[in-house]
């Protein structure tokens, strides 16, 4: 991709930040129709100057607009506006947010190519759309199961009676017959299934640290505070950013990631004069549209970089001055240096003195740390100035640092080089997660929020109810695991604990909107083996997924643009999904905005919602439904609105939305009339979001209450303070007895099990190993996690590559355009490949979240023909951390295919099942 011209305007960004825009319009992103190009129509592929059918649609007025949810948001944090244009029910054409001028204080929520394209995923070919069963499974478990056949077999169309019936009558056989323990279930945001399995005794699930790696465990005993929770999120308020004079991004690719409005807020920022530097693998989108300096780092190798970056610090430091911020370090953090150590230490040893090469006589030094990431030692200099006292620098990043082996330091240490510079509770000062998900750009509480609703939410009451995932499948397989922490989403590392055996009998996967064979456990084809053996797999879900074609029943849900409230036209049903069922304020979305999720058409098919199915599951179990479902769904919604809040000008939360009798004699609920919001419920019904306007004066500053006043405001951790040094976790972490090595309170480097210097057979000879290629996995702009993977339009604009440097294609005799076999002892995938000279050598990008494709014609080498990244991973857990999932560390070697080369994506069949006649 080249260089994109960062005076781009905002709106052309979006399609810019494809890198393809013309083939986007060409594709049918516009709602056109793919076509061929005429002969004398030029290479460049421009549409033509015509108005295909469903424009004139629109311009006829044969329909109406309607706000549509966009369900991608919950993955980049956008929640943006969509529109639908919906003739006859059906939606014809999309459309976004163009009601108002797009301002900073109120910007438009302009929908990125992900977002368009919901209407393919809605009427695609990937929908699921009646019950099916496959059609060698019979109910009973043993030789009945068939389990060789999952993801071979042919499928049987149901009725929804007969599904009921089978799903309900195998949970009572399992639960009776083998208890809760037998039962793995992983579950989207959605109360339903969560609470009905909870009602039953309990369920197993993979645990792991998900997406934020090593991250987690180490946020509160350090000093960070949970990224989720009111009052300790990620950054300061996208308001701050231009106040910066940096902003470095370090595994940051939000134009791909979060392309919506927080790579807006980023360019705003840059507009406004701050400069950026990005650190990484490859020189990307968001470094081009930034205009930022790039410093290649391998990835995996944060850690010793950082080390290299704080040396140099200390360096300058004593040549010049005005670097480290000493009263900063002396006053808000414990144990830099040994005059300021932590009441708790046991340990005589220190940051500074670490570094400087006290304790074990190696220096960490630029020269030293480039042996492993590979960064010119003039940028390890670079970087030291930028973060020195003199800067206003904000050092934000992704988890994409945090997915490795051997970054348990990774967080202690960016808050360590932060502090040197004295980065933190200041305007135009931080660090933090802050280009992620639904706080990517934009720090601070939510400043709108639903109300809780009548619904039950019952916890899961199985202790140790973990499998880790890093060994999930495996431990299906063999029957037993090792656990080392009692969280299902390790938190906090005072949870951890010696090793504990655990014997397991998985009888039964229940996947509820949720592709655990794509996201979870130690590698598909292990997942594949893990699948084949239990007794029953049931997968709920809108589209389908890796984890549907390997399931025996397959019930499909309702999209979230899908409902009804007028009981005499059917089932009750109204998409809740993004805000989950429990209410819950601090869900994955964004800060500012409220967006209706209000029925846009009629469910489609045979689709019910997850709330209908566990109502009837239920009931077949033998539990009273009203326990869980107490109200409606309609109902349930109307109760989370009318209890929303927002953030006034005067900082107090008030009233969102009044509501009138008539709306809710409309809807059917008994809500009663309420004044008071600031604006009527129907009104927002037909605006389709509320956004909480930006023009009070208020900018959150992460951390600035402590600043002002350590002692009143204290830090939520053993000192009060920032932990340098931190005992916490080094007595966490070596609870676990994973490494003989005890790991050190404050952040020092340990080889990491599986990474650079492990993909060497001799290190010191510099002799490659029989996986020399470091692969990085990037969340791509055509996809949202796995969501959007069948879109027609997206497959056709944007390629999913295996991205390799110039220097090791020419080295392998690979072009731009040829069939890859990506392969490590885990598995292979077939992809064509992308040679730039924007990568390090040594290093690979293969994009997340393509479903796969399994070729088993040769059943002893089995090979993905869609580019599954999860194909590749295997139980190589880090030396300390246990439940964490290292993506980014993975090795691999590649070769030119010699069997041929696969067709593009926009020309290979779309995953999908072909439903029979009933």
């Amino acid at each position: 991709m080249g260089i994109i011209d960062h005076a781009i305007s905002r709106k052309d960004f979006l399609r810019a930040s494809t890198a393809a825009a013309a083939v986007i319009a060409a594709a049918g992103v516009s709602g056109c129709s793919p076509r061929e190009r005429t002969a004398d129509e030029p290479a460049s592929g421009k549409p033509r100057a015509t108005i295909c059918e469903n424009d004139q649609l629109v311009l006829e007025g044969k329909g109406e607009w309607k706000p549509a949810i966009c369900w991608s948001g919950a993955g980049c944090g956008g929640m943006c506006l969509n529109k639908a244009y919906v003739v006859d029910g059906v939606v014809v054409r999309s459309g976004t947010d163009n009601d108002h001028d797009d301002t900073e204080a109120n910007p438009q929520w302009r929908a990125c190519p992900r977002g368009r394209s919901k209407r393919q995923n809605v009427y695609g070919v990937e929908r699921l759309k009646y019950p099916i069963k496959r059609k060698h499974w019979q109910p009973g478990g043993g030789e009945n199961s068939n389990g060789h056949l999952r993801g071979v077999d042919e499928w049987e169309r149901i009725t929804w009676d007969e599904a009921i019936d089978l799903v309900g009558s195998e949970i009572k056989r399992i639960y009776d017959e083998y208890g809760p323990r037998s039962v793995l279930g992983q579950f989207a945001f959605d109360a339903s299934a969560y609470s009905f399995f909870s009602k039953l005794g309990g369920f197993m699930q993979m645990n792991d640290t998900v997406s934020y790696g090593s991250y987690t465990p180490f946020v509160g005993p350090l000093g960070f505070g949970y990224m989720g929770e009111p009052g300790l999120p990620a950054m300061n308020d996208r308001l701050d950013l231009k106040n910066a004079d940096y902003i470095v991004l370090d595994g940051c690719n939000p134009a791909w990631a979060s392309a919506g409005n927080p790579m807006f807020y980023f360019q705003q920022a840059r507009d406004a004069g701050t400069q950026y530097a990005y650190i990484g693998p490859s020189y990307n989108l968001t470094a081009a549209a930034l205009d930022a300096k790039w410093i290649p780092l391998r990835n995996g190798t944060d850690t010793p970089f950082l080390l290299g970056v704080a040396y140099e610090m200390l360096r300058l430091e004593e040549e010049e001055g005005g670097i480290v911020d000493w009263e900063f370090l002396g006053k808000y953090c414990v144990g830099f240096d040994l005059e300021h150590m932590p009441d708790d230490a046991t340990l005589d040893e220190c940051f500074k003195d670490y570094v400087l090469g006290a304790y074990d006589g190696v220096p960490k030094t630029p020269e030293w740390a480039s042996q492993f990431c590979g960064t010119p030692v003039e940028d390890f200099t670079w970087l030291a100035r930028v973060m020195g006292k003199q800067n206003k620098t904000m050092f934000l990043f992704s988890f994409a640092g945090f997915r490795t082996n051997g970054s348990e330091n990774l967080a202690q240490l960016i808050m360590t080089v932060a502090c040197m510079g004295g980065h933190a509770g200041k305007s135009g000062h931080g660090f933090g997660p802050g280009a992620y998900g639904p706080f990517a750009a934009n720090g601070g509480e939510m400043l709108v929020s639903p109300g809780l609703g009548r619904i039950g939410d019952i916890p899961n009451p199985l202790e140790e109810c973990g499998i880790p995932t890093i060994v999930g499948w495996q431990a299906i397989v063999d029957g037993k695991y090792t656990s080392y922490d009692e969280g299902v989403l390790t938190g906090d590392c005072s949870v951890f604990h010696e090793p504990v055996e655990h014997e397991l009998n998985i009888k039964m996967i229940y996947a509820l909107q949720q592709n655990p064979l794509h996201s979870r456990g130690n590698g598909q084809l292990k997942g594949v083996e893990a699948f084949r053996k239990v007794e029953f797999v049931c997968t709920q879900d809108v589209f389908v997924s890796d984890t549907a074609m390997f399931s025996d029943i397959v019930l499909p849900i309702v999209s979230q643009w899908e409902g009804n409230w007028e009981p005499s036209e059917g089932d009750l049903v109204w998409p809740v999904g993004l805000i989950p069922l429990r209410g819950d304020v601090n869900g994955n979305r964004n800060k500012e905005i409220l967006p209706v999720e209000h029925p846009v058409i009629k469910p489609l098919f045979e689709a019910k919602s997850d709330y209908w199915v566990q109502e009837r599951l239920c009931e077949k179990v033998g539990i009273d439904p009203e326990e869980l479902f107490p109200v409606s769904q309609v109902q349930f919604y109307f109760d989370i609105m009318a209890g929303a809040t927002y953030r006034a000008p005067d900082g107090e939360y008030k009233r969102l939305f009044s509501i009138r009798q008539e709306t809710a004699d409309k809807y059917h609920v008994d809500n009663k009339p309420q004044d008071g919001g600031v604006m009527d419920l129907e009104e927002y019904f037909e605006r389709g979001v509320f956004s909480v306007p930006r023009d009070d004066g208020y900018v959150f500053i992460k951390y600035g209450d402590f600043i002002e006043d350590p002692e009143g405001h204290p830090l939520e951790t053993a000192s009060g303070k920032f932990e340098i040094y931190c005992q916490a976790k080094a007595d966490g972490l070596n609870r676990c007895q994973l490494s003989e090595e005890p790991i050190k309170p404050y952040a020092n480097y340990f080889t990491p099990n599986s990474g650079y210097v492990s993909s060497f057979e001799d290190w010191e000879g510099k002799v490659p190993g029989k996986y020399p290629y470091l692969l990085y996995q990037p969340h791509y702009i055509r996809r949202a996690h796995t969501q959007n993977d069948g879109s027609t339009w997206l497959r056709e604009a944007l390629e999913n590559p295996i991205f390799i440097s110039a220097v090791d294609a020419e080295a392998k005799g690979v072009k731009t355009g040829d069939t890859v076999r990506v392969f490590n002892d885990y598995g292979q995938v077939l992809r064509q490949a992308s040679v730039m000279a924007s990568i390090m050598p040594g290093c690979v990008g293969l994009p997340h979240g393509a479903h796969f494709d399994l070729d088993e014609s040769d059943p002893e080498n089995p090979i993905d023909l869609a580019g599954s990244e999860n194909m590749l991973q295997g139980p190589d857990h880090s030396n300390y951390l246990y439940s964490l999932s290292p993506y980014n560390t993975t090795l691999v070697d590649f070769e030119r295919y010699d069997g041929g080369d696969i067709p593009r994506d926009c020309e290979r069949d779309i995953a999908h099942i072909d439903f029979p006649e009933a």
